[in-house]
């Protein structure tokens, strides 16, 4: 029974994870194309040079938002499993709450991983990328 509310915990967890991450990402990615589009308008870019400055700044807002949309999805999920009263439940069926958690601490080492490889290797390359853009719009070498 165990491993049936873990894998339920971890997929909404997921589920979670994935809407804040990569819609935040992508709403501050756009607020702050937004930010820069007085510069850019004078130059008069293709759309597609925009769409494409949008997706090479979501990796850096990706990096900055990965600890807060770990901490919130961690939390809507068990605060949703005590407000459905599923922690009675499972201490009362004779479960623990250590077995039902240790998953996350696997969970949360692979996203610490992944926050040193986004950091480290895609960031560097999405701000060359965006750097790129922009002497594309604006026309310099």
């Amino acid at each position: 029974m165990i491993f049936i509310v873990q894998r339920l915990y971890i997929k909404e967890f997921l589920k979670v994870f994935a809407i804040i991450s990569i819609g935040l990402s992508s709403i501050f990615g756009l607020v702050g194309l937004i930010d820069k589009i007085d510069n850019f308008m004078s130059y008069n870019p293709p759309l597609s040079l925009f769409v494409k400055y949008w997706i090479f700044s979501i990796p850096r807002y990706l990096n900055y938002l990965l600890p807060m949309a770990t901490l919130l999805s961690i939390l809507f999920v068990f605060s949703m499993a005590v407000k459905r009263k599923e922690v009675v439940a499972i201490k009362a069926s004779a479960g623990k709450m250590k077995s039902i958690l240790a998953p996350f601490i696997i969970i949360g080492i692979v996203l610490v991983l992944l926050g040193f490889f986004i950091g480290e290797i895609v960031v560097p390359l999405s701000t060359k990328k965006n750097i790129y853009i922009t002497n594309i719009i604006t026309k310099k070498k």
